[in-house]
């Protein structure tokens, strides 16, 4: 697993300016994309590589500033290089601006869930695999909630993600699901 943010993206407000300092531990140059995240006036710090921007290499860093303007809600931001987005993403949770609020009553619990695709192998070496022989790309070993691929695999029998929620409780649950072979479905209730 890679990982390039030393912590998760803090919850931030419509209207702030977000600086994101992106350590990229991996072994491939990656630049970020802040899905749905408009950027006025900014576009040199939201990747595809070598067209807004250059990838960050291994072992360095890149400080994005990410202006939001009228984005409210839960948005996701993912790698933007080849096929590193497939395993580099997050959540972005946007609050309504200071002193406002959102259109709905406040729920007793909030719960961002994410729902990506997960892999055995690296990646970039299964891409590069079928560029060369052609054909398909293999598809996912398995689905993952927050990083997590289930019960069925040992790396997560002890902390495969679980929800308890309780009955008659409001609960508001952000759904965001990313991989190599869906469109994005984003739901903010």
């Amino acid at each position: 697993m890679i990982l390039f943010l030393r912590k998760p993206i803090s919850p931030t407000h419509k209207g702030d300016t977000v600086y994101v300092n992106v350590y990229n531990e991996g072994a491939y140059g990656v630049t970020i994309h802040w899905h749905g995240v408009k950027q006025p006036r900014n576009p040199w710090f939201d990747g595809p590589e070598y067209i807004t921007q250059c990838p960050i290499a291994p072992g360095t860093n890149f400080t994005y500033t990410v202006l939001l303007s009228s984005e409210e809600g839960t948005l996701f931001w993912h790698a933007h290089s080849d096929w590193t987005r497939a395993t580099v993403h997050g959540a972005i949770v946007i609050l309504p601006a200071e002193g406002t609020t959102y259109p709905f009553p406040q729920p007793d619990a909030e719960q961002t869930l994410i729902f990506a695709s997960w892999y055995k192998e690296d990646v970039q070496t299964l891409m590069e695999e079928a560029l060369k022989y052609g054909g398909l790309t293999v598809l996912s070993d398995s689905y993952a909630i927050n990083g997590e691929p289930g019960d069925f695999y040992d790396c997560s029998n002890e902390t495969t993600f679980r929800l308890k929620v309780d009955y008659g409780k409001n609960l508001s649950p952000t759904l965001s699901e990313y991989g190599t072979k869906h469109r994005p479905v984003l739901r903010h209730s």
